[in-house]
């Protein structure tokens, strides 16, 4: 195995590189052996089940029985363990028999080895979870959850022949020119958009439509699946999230008619809540909310069976993967 740049991230690319080196000092021909061995099962994406021994957002439910005997198993891991022993090095921790690494951060994380690989790929991709997001999300997930020497290209590899992500995703990267910066706000809940999206199929629970806010600096989306996209079903959901995380300064809001009604104006009153449109006909200074409607709609569709009368099932899940996702503007 040879030596990669995992990151471009400076604080953390050195633990990485040395964790790497210190990985690549085990036997060629060991090395050799056990990747010929595992190539079938660690590249690639098809016929893997779901793991039960593992959640896509929490390490901590992976067994720590078989963690440990599938380390112990595993010729790079034992020579790291062995150079660890004869020569104590900070960044590395043994715990209850686990090799686990330190980055600068001073978070730890457990070493992982070849033949879980697959699976952890599975449950941070695959899974719904997950959200089948692309390789940047995927790999920053895994990175502040896990480590081993090739994660990076492993990623990339796994994601690359996935027929879902193939079909749904779309490339959304504006050329330099069209990028328009625009001044964040100071805190979270400084400025929110909130949006409707639909009418989708109707779902087996009578759901059409999905009512989302996001807060503009975060990006952090709050969603529910709703019959309608009326005025009072708006004015409810700000309530409700007005309960829940207190009301947001500004909220800025498409000129539909939900959005426009006196109704909807009186409850933001009240909530004290300065509500801006958009401007007509230019949907775009609704970024960060279409963003995520059209995300979203995406992973749902990676998903649901075949009459789309499910989707509502997923859309926790999915929302949730987003909001523990990296964003790129943040």
């Amino acid at each position: 195995m040879s030596r990669h740049p995992l990151i471009n991230n400076e604080e953390i690319n050195d633990d990485l590189d040395g964790v790497c080196a210190a990985m690549t000092r085990s036997k060629t021909k060991q090395q050799n052996i056990t990747a010929q061995d595992s190539s079938t099962s660690s590249t690639t994406s098809s016929s893997i089940t779901s793991p039960k021994f593992f959640h896509s957002k929490h390490l901590s439910s992976l067994d720590p029985d078989r963690l440990k005997s599938e380390q112990n198993n595993d010729a790079e891991i034992q020579e790291v363990i062995h150079e660890f022993t004869d020569k104590p090095d900070d960044r590395y921790s043994i715990v209850n028999g686990i090799l686990n690494i330190q980055f600068k951060n001073g978070k730890y994380v457990p070493v992982i080895p070849i033949t879980l690989r697959n699976e952890i790929l599975h449950s941070f991709h695959d899974h719904p979870t997950a959200g089948h997001f692309a390789r940047d999300k995927t790999w920053y997930r895994l990175l502040h959850r896990c480590f081993w020497p090739t994660m990076r290209q492993d990623v990339i590899h796994y994601i690359q022949p996935c027929l879902a992500c193939a079909q749904h995703n779309i490339r959304r990267h504006k050329a330099p020119e069209q990028m328009q910066l625009t001044e964040p706000p100071g805190e979270v809940f400084d400025l929110v958009q909130m949006d409707f999206t639909g009418p989708l199929p109707r779902s087996t629970n009578g759901n059409r439509y999905v009512i989302s806010l996001t807060d503009y600096l975060s990006k952090y989306v709050i969603s529910k699946a709703v019959a309608d996209d009326s005025t009072k079903t708006a004015a409810e959901f700000l309530v409700d999230v007005s309960l829940e995380f207190d009301p947001p300064h500004q909220l800025q809001t498409d000129r539909g008619t939900h959005f426009t009604a006196a109704i909807f104006e009186a409850v933001a009153i009240r909530l004290r809540c300065v509500h801006t449109l958009s401007t007509p006909y230019h949907r775009q200074s609704q970024g960060v909310i279409e963003r995520f409607n059209a995300t979203f709609k995406q992973q749902l569709a990676k998903y649901t069976n075949e009459h789309y009368d499910d989707w509502d099932d997923y859309l926790r899940t999915t929302v949730s993967s987003y909001d523990s996702s990296v964003h790129q503007v943040t």
